[in-house]
C-alpha cells in the first residue's frame, strides 16, 4: 500500500481562479475539471456587471445539467447555510457562492429564482441562438427547428438530385451521369454515398465553398490549384528529407546512382527512369517517379532492405574479379552501409505511398463532377429544411460561423453579434473540430488586449476520441502554444496542467502510469498526430489487493493459423471469465441497494456486437443489466411484433405481416397452423385478402389454436371497424396502441419490452392518421436508428451496466471489464471523396481531398495516400480510446483479450485492435500465460487412442446439445380483460357512522386531474434520483395513457415537467426530495383507522428537523403534493383555505402512522405546490 498522496497540483488549481488571465488547462480523467469550471464560473459571477457577461459551453446536454446543477446547488447551499457551518471540504466553494449571491443581491439578477439568466449551454444551443438572432446573416428564415435525425433528410436530399438526372441542367446531368458510370449504375449506392457526403459537409463545404463560386474555368482552376497545394508540399518535403538523408553521405549517393545505372543496363526495367542520371539533382529537379525507382531499388516488397541481389535485380552472377562481381558485392556493401541509417529506410517507405504532385485528368474530372453533384445536393437539402420547417446542426454552425463572419461589422457590431460575452469557459476542450474552433475564434475576433476579456478552456488530450465528428486533438496544442488567433487578433492563454485523480485510488493509478507511459509512447517533436502521456496521481490510498487484472487467452500455433472453432470457444470462455468477474460483485450490488448507496459494474466495449455471449450468459443466470444504447429497437421481438400488427391492419395482402401477427404471443400459432390458414400453397388464393382467408380456414384448426386465432381475427376486425371513429379517431398512434392493449401486448412483454413499446408509440405520434408512412424505406430507417430501452427495473446507481466506450465517457463505475480487446470494429464504408483537414508547416489549414475510384477497382494512389494519413490519427486514437475505457474504474480494472500465436512468436492479432495499442504495455503478462500453458500442457499424459466404436455413438457423444425452442404464447388468453367490477376496500366494510366523516378530494378538470396525477408521480421518480430525460420520457408516457395527444400531449408534458424542474430548482422542493434512508414517497398504510379498514396514502414521508431545510431526524414529516395555484387570488389567502381543506387529511395520516409506529412520534405537516413553488407547513397542534 502506498502513502496517503498529497494533493499535487494544489497551486495549479488556485492559478486557474485568476480572473484576470485567460488559461488553457489539461486535465487528465478523474481530476475534478467540472468543479474547476464551476470554482471559476462562481468567482466570475462575484465580478461581472450581469450573468450574461460570462458564457460557459459544453458538448452535450447531460453536461450542461451537470454544471448548471452543480452552480446552482451551490448557490442554494450558500443561501441557506451560516458562516458557522462551513465544512472545510466545502469552504471555497460556498465563500465563492456567497459572493455570488451578494453580487446578484446587489445588482439585482435574482439567480435562484432566474436561473435562465446562468448562460450555460451546449455548442449547438449556441449555434442556434446566433442563427436565429440573425436570420439575414444566417440565411435561416423562420424559426427552423433542430433535428438529431438528419438521416433521413440526407436520403432525400441525395434522392432528389439524382431524380434530376435527364432535367434541364447539362453540368449536373453530365454529373450525375459520371457518378453512376463510377458505381456500376447502382442507384442505391450513388445514393447512400451522397447522403454520407450532406452528413459530413460542415468539413468538405470549407475546401469547396458554396457562395460566390461563379462555375466558370478560373474558378475551378483556382479551386484545382487549391487543392493540389497539400500534395504539392508533402512530396517536396518527403524527398527533402530523403536528399538530405542521402547528402549527407555523397561518395555513397554517387556510388547508387552508378549502379542504378548498372543494374538497368542490365535488365532491370524498373529502374529505367535513372538510366543516365549521373548525380543526384535537387528534389525539385528529380520527379516524384524517379524516386520511387530509387526506393523499388534498395527495398523489399515489404519495405524493408534488400539482403542480396540477383539477376532479377539486374546483378548477374560472374566470377571473382569480374565486371559483374564486382558490382554485386559493391551492391551488398552499400545496402549493409544504407541499412545502418534508419531515418532513411523511413524516408523512402514514405516516397513509396507518396501521392502525385498533381490530381491526374480523370481523378480531376471525377472530382469536378462531384462537387458539382454535391452543390446541387445541398441545394436540395436546404429546400428539404425549409418544407419541413427543420434544420440539422450542421447547417446551424456553417449559419452561426457565417453571422460571426460578417465583413461589414465593426467591433462593436461583433460584440453585440457574439452577446456582449466578457468571459468564455468551455469544457471538454479537446473535442472540438475545426468548424467549431472557427466558431470560437469568431467569438472572440472583436476582443481588445486589455479589456479584461478572458477564456478558460479545460479538456485533455488524452480523452479525445470523437475523430469520426471530426474533433482533431491538434488544435488543443495549437492553442497552447500560440493562443486563440483570429485573424489579426491573439488570445493568448496560459497552460496549466492538474495531475490530481479524485476518482480512482492510488492502486490504479501508479499502474496506468506504467501501462499507458508505453502504450502512448514518446511525441517526436513537430508531431501533430500523437500525444504525450501526462501521469495522474491519486488522492486516495490504494485498496488492498491488486487494482488491475489482465486476463489473457491465447490461441494458434507456430505452425498452423487459429481455427474458427478456437476462436469462438475463446470468445465463450471470455464471456464466462466476465459472468465470473460480475457474480464476485453481486453481493456488494445488493449491499448497495438495500442502503440506498452506489455500486456499478460496467462492461465496457468498442462496438456493441461484442457483448452478444454476454449478454446471453446473463439472461441465462438471471443477472439483471443495463444495455445503454446497444440494441436498437429494430432487433428486439417487442418491436417486430408491433411492426407486424402495423403493416398487417395497413395492407389486407402483407402475407408475412399478417402470419406473424398470428404466430406473435398473443396468439402463438404453431407453423403447421399458419399452413393450414394460408391455404397449404393453393396458388388460386394468392389473391384473397388474408382476414377472409384466415376466416375461411379457421374452422381446419384444431380447438385450442382456432379458439385463440378467432379471438384475434375479432379483435383485429373490431379495430379496422373503429379506426376512425371515437377518442383515438386523429392519431394513428393510439389506434395502434389500443389494438396492441386489445391483443394483450403488455402482458406478453417485461418492463423493458413495455418501455420500447412507448417509444414506438411515440415514433408513430408524427405520422399522418393515414399510417402510410410506416409502409416506407424511411420508417424503417428511422427505426434501425432508435435504440432499445434500458431494463427500467435495474438501479442506475447499483448493478451491471453495458456500454460501449464512448458512451462510457464522463462517467464512473466501481468495477470497469474491458472485453474483447483483441477484436476490432466494423469497417467504415468508402467515402465519396475522402478529405483530411490539417495544419500546414506555417500553421495554417489545409484540406486533403481525393475523389473515390471506379467500383471493383483498385483504390488510386492519392485515395490511398490521403486514408494512410487518416488512419495515423485512428491508430493514435486508438490509444487514447484505451485509455478512456481504463480511467472510468474506481476499484477494479479487469482486461481481457486474446493473443495469437504464429511462427513469429506471439502477436497481439489485428492492427486496429486495442490489443494491439495496448501491447507494449501488456505483452509481458501474455508471454507468461503462454509459458504458463506450455508447462503445464507438458506435464499432462497423452490420452490412449479409443478402441474402434460405431460411428453414430461418436458422433452423438461429441454433439453439442441444443436446447429447443420454445413457442412464446400468452397465458390465460381468454382472461386478458377480466370482467370484474372494480370496488375499493373502504367499499367493502362499512365505516363506523360515528367515524368522521370521509374526505373529499375536490375534482377539478379532467386535465388538471391527470396533470396533477403526473406531477405526483415525477415528483416521486426525482426523490429517487431520475434524471431530467427520464423525468420527461415518464411523462409523456402517462399522460399518453390518458388519450392525451399531439399539442395537448405536449402541453401537459411541459406544464408537469416544469413544475417538477420548479420544484428541483426551489430550495425547500429539492429539500423534500433529497434522497434520505428513512424517506417515503407515495407511503401507503392499510388498517383499521378510525373504526374502520382503510388505505391511506402520503406523498411524502421523512425524518428531519423541527423547521424546513433543517437536518437532523427528531420530527416527522409528512407532505403532500397540490398541483394547484392561487389563479389570481391572494397568495397568503389561497394558502390558509388549503391548508383548513387538507389539514385533517395530513392528521389523519399522522394518527396512522402513531398505530403502526408508536405514540413518541412527533410530526410536521405541510403542504407544497410545485407551480409556485411553494411550502406551506405548520406543527402538529
Amino acid at each position: 500500500m502506498s502513502e496517503t498522496p498529497l494533493i499535487q497540483d494544489l497551486a495549479e488549481r488556485a492559478r486557474a481562479l485568476a480572473l484576470e488571465t485567460s488559461f488553457v488547462v489539461r486535465a487528465p480523467a478523474g481530476s475534478g475539471k467540472t468543479d474547476l469550471l464551476t470554482r471559476r464560473l462562481l468567482k466570475l459571477l462575484a465580478a461581472v456587471d450581469e450573468p450574461e457577461e460570462i458564457l460557459a459551453i459544453t458538448f452535450t446536454r447531460a453536461a450542461t445539467a451537470e454544471m448548471r446543477s452543480r452552480v446552482l446547488h451551490h448557490l442554494e447551499k450558500a443561501a441557506h447555510s451560516s458562516n458557522e457551518s462551513l465544512v472545510s471540504a466545502e469552504d471555497e466553494r460556498l465563500t465563492l457562492a456567497r459572493a455570488a449571491l451578494a453580487n446578484s443581491e446587489r445588482r439585482g439578477w435574482r439567480l435562484l429564482e432566474q436561473p435562465h439568466r446562468l448562460n450555460i449551454e451546449t455548442i449547438d444551443s449556441l449555434c442556434l441562438r446566433i442563427a436565429h438572432a440573425q436570420p439575414r446573416l444566417s440565411r435561416l428564415g423562420g424559426q427552423l427547428n433542430p433535428t438529431e435525425r438528419g438521416t433521413a433528410l440526407y436520403a432525400q436530399a441525395a434522392r432528389q438530385t439524382l431524380g434530376r438526372l435527364g432535367g434541364g441542367n447539362a453540368a449536373l446531368n453530365e454529373s450525375l451521369i459520371h457518378l453512376l458510370e463510377l458505381r456500376d449504375n447502382n442507384l442505391p449506392d450513388c445514393e447512400a454515398l451522397l447522403s454520407g457526403m450532406l452528413a459530413q459537409r460542415d468539413q468538405w463545404v470549407r475546401a469547396f465553398p458554396l457562395a460566390n463560386f461563379r462555375d466558370d474555368e478560373a474558378d475551378w482552376d483556382l479551386t484545382r490549384s487549391h487543392l493540389e497545394a497539400p500534395f504539392r508540399r508533402a512530396v517536396k518535403s518527403t524527398l527533402s528529407d530523403a536528399h538530405e538523408l542521402l547528402m549527407a553521405e555523397p561518395l555513397l549517393a554517387q556510388q547508387l546512382l552508378e549502379l542504378a545505372n548498372y543494374a538497368c543496363a542490365n535488365g532491370n526495367a524498373k529502374v529505367a527512369l535513372l538510366a543516365g542520371v549521373k548525380s543526384l539533382p535537387s528534389p525539385d529537379a528529380l520527379p516524384v517517379e524517379h524516386w520511387r525507382c530509387l526506393s523499388d531499388f534498395l527495398l523489399t516488397l515489404e519495405g524493408e532492405w534488400r539482403k542480396r541481389v540477383q539477376v532479377t535485380e539486374g546483378f548477374p552472377p560472374g566470377s571473382a574479379g569480374s565486371e559483374s562481381k564486382r558490382a554485386k558485392d559493391a551492391m551488398t556493401s552499400l545496402l549493409s552501409r544504407f541499412a545502418q541509417m534508419p531515418d532513411l529506410l523511413a524516408a523512402l517507405r514514405a516516397i513509396r505511398g507518396l501521392p502525385k504532385p498533381r490530381y491526374d485528368e480523370d481523378q480531376w474530372r471525377t472530382l469536378r463532377h462531384l462537387f458539382t453533384a454535391l452543390r446541387h445536393a445541398v441545394a436540395e437539402l436546404r429546400v428539404i429544411f425549409a418544407e419541413q420547417n427543420a434544420v440539422d446542426f450542421t447547417e446551424l454552425g456553417i449559419a452561426a460561423r457565417a453571422v460571426l463572419s460578417d465583413e461589414e461589422a465593426g467591433p462593436d457590431r461583433l460584440l453585440a453579434l457574439s452577446g456582449n460575452i466578457r468571459h468564455l469557459l468551455i469544457d471538454e476542450f479537446q473535442d472540438t473540430s475545426r468548424s467549431q474552433h472557427e466558431l470560437v475564434r469568431r467569438l472572440v475576433r472583436a476582443w481588445d488586449e486589455g479589456d479584461d476579456r478572458t477564456c478558460f478552456l479545460v479538456g485533455d488530450p488524452m480523452q479525445s476520441i470523437y475523430m469520426f465528428r471530426q474533433a482533431e486533438v491538434e488544435l488543443f496544442y495549437r492553442v497552447e502554444s500560440e493562443g486563440l488567433l483570429s485573424e489579426d487578433h491573439c488570445v493568448a492563454c496560459e497552460p496549466l496542467q492538474l495531475s490530481t485523480n479524485f476518482r480512482s485510488h492510488a492502486g490504479l493509478t501508479e499502474r496506468w502510469n506504467d501501462i499507458f507511459a508505453a502504450v502512448f509512447g514518446e511525441r517526436s517533436e513537430g508531431s501533430t498526430v500523437a500525444v504525450p502521456f501526462s501521469p495522474s496521481f491519486a488522492a486516495e490510498l490504494a485498496m488492498q489487493g491488486d487494482a488491475v487484472h489482465i486476463h489473457p487467452q491465447i490461441i494458434g500455433a507456430a505452425d498452423r493459423r487459429p481455427t474458427p472453432e478456437e476462436k469462438q470457444h475463446a470468445h465463450q470462455q471470455e464471456a464466462q471469465q466476465i459472468l465470473d468477474i460480475i457474480e464476485r460483485h453481486l453481493p456488494a450490488i445488493e449491499r448497495a441497494e438495500e442502503n440506498g448507496e452506489e455500486y456499478r459494474v460496467a462492461v465496457l466495449v468498442r462496438a456493441r456486437q461484442h457483448l452478444a455471449e454476454i449478454v446471453r450468459l446473463l439472461r441465462e443466470r438471471a443477472i439483471p443489466f443495463r444495455a445503454v444504447e446497444l440494441e436498437t429497437l429494430a432487433e428486439r421481438q417487442e418491436l417486430l411484433d408491433l411492426l407486424s400488427l402495423t403493416r398487417a391492419l395497413l395492407h389486407p395482402m402483407d402475407r408475412i405481416a399478417w402470419l406473424s401477427v398470428l404466430r406473435a404471443p398473443w396468439c402463438g400459432l404453431r407453423l403447421a397452423d399458419l399452413h393450414l390458414l394460408t391455404g397449404r400453397d393453393d396458388r388460386d388464393q394468392k389473391r384473397i385478402p388474408m382476414l377472409d382467408l384466415i376466416e375461411r380456414h379457421l374452422p381446419l384448426l384444431e380447438t385450442e389454436p382456432r379458439r385463440r386465432a378467432s379471438r384475434v381475427v375479432e379483435i383485429l376486425k373490431q379495430a379496422m371497424a373503429s379506426r376512425f371513429v371515437g377518442l383515438h379517431a386523429a392519431s394513428f398512434s393510439q389506434w395502434i396502441e389500443r389494438t396492441w392493449r386489445s391483443l394483450g401486448g403488455p402482458e406478453c412483454v417485461d418492463a423493458a419490452g413495455y418501455e420500447n413499446a412507448h417509444v414506438y408509440f411515440r415514433m408513430l405520434d408524427a405520422i399522418a392518421p393515414d399510417g402510410l408512412a410506416c409502409l416506407t424505406e424511411d420508417f424503417e430507417s428511422e427505426l434501425a436508428r432508435l435504440f432499445a430501452q434500458p431494463d427500467p427495473t435495474v438501479s442506475e446507481r447499483a448493478g451491471v451496466q453495458l456500454m460501449t466506450i464512448h458512451k462510457a465517457k464522463g462517467l464512473g463505475f466501481d468495477v470497469v471489464v474491458v472485453p474483447g480487446l483483441d477484436r476490432k470494429p466494423a469497417s467504415d464504408r468508402q467515402s465519396l471523396i475522402v478529405s483530411l483537414e490539417q495544419t500546414d508547416p506555417d500553421g495554417n489549414d489545409e484540406m486533403l481531398v481525393a475523389p473515390i475510384g471506379s467500383k471493383g477497382g483498385e483504390k488510386h494512389p492519392t485515395y490511398a495516400w490521403v486514408q494512410r494519413q487518416r488512419d495515423l490519427r485512428v491508430d493514435e486514437e486508438r490509444k487514447r480510446l484505451l485509455y478512456v475505457a481504463c480511467t472510468r474504474a474506481r476499484r477494479e480494472l479487469h482486461l481481457l483479450g486474446t493473443a495469437t500465436m504464429t511462427a513469429s512468436g506471439l502477436q497481439p492479432g489485428d492492427r486496429k485492435s486495442l490489443l494491439c495499442a495496448a501491447w507494449p504495455a501488456v505483452q509481458q503478462e501474455f508471454a507468461a500465460a503462454m509459458q504458463a500453458a506450455q508447462a503445464a500442457t507438458e506435464n499432462l499424459l497423452p490420452f490412449p487412442e479409443p478402441v474402434a466404436t460405431e460411428a453414430g455413438l461418436e458422433l452423438a457423444a461429441a454433439a453439442q446439445s441444443t436446447p429447443a425452442l420454445k413457442l412464446r404464447r400468452l397465458k390465460n388468453i381468454a382472461d386478458t380483460r377480466p370482467d370484474l367490477k372494480n370496488v375499493t376496500v373502504t367499499g367493502t366494510n362499512r365505516p363506523d357512522p360515528l367515524a368522521a366523516a370521509e374526505f373529499a378530494r375536490p375534482e377539478g378538470t379532467r386535465r388538471a386531474r391527470i396533470i396533477g396525477s403526473t406531477v405526483h408521480a415525477l415528483l416521486d421518480a426525482a426523490s429517487g434520483g431520475a434524471g431530467s430525460a427520464s423525468l420527461r420520457q415518464r411523462a409523456h408516457l402517462l399522460l399518453r395513457a390518458a388519450a392525451f395527444s399531439g399539442k395537448a400531449l405536449q402541453e401537459a408534458v411541459q406544464e408537469a415537467v416544469a413544475a417538477v424542474e420548479n420544484s428541483l430548482r426551489d430550495p425547500h422542493g429539492s429539500w423534500i426530495l433529497r434522497q434520505r434512508a428513512d424517506a417515503e414517497s407515495e407511503a401507503s398504510w392499510t388498517g383499521y383507522f378510525e373504526g374502520a379498514l382503510q388505505t391511506l396514502r402520503a406523498d411524502r414521508v421523512f425524518n428531519a428537523g423541527a423547521e424546513p431545510l433543517s437536518d437532523g431526524s427528531g420530527f416527522t414529516w409528512i407532505v403532500d403534493y397540490k398541483h394547484s395555484d392561487p389563479s389570481g387570488k391572494p397568495v397568503a389567502d389561497f394558502l390558509t383555505h388549503q391548508r383548513e381543506q387538507y389539514a385533517p387529511q395530513l392528521a389523519r395520516y399522522a394518527g396512522a402512522l402513531r398505530a403502526i409506529r408508536g405514540n413518541h412520534l412527533r410530526f410536521r405537516f405541510g403542504l407544497y405546490y410545485p407551480r409556485i413553488p411553494r411550502l406551506d407547513w405548520w406543527a402538529e397542534d
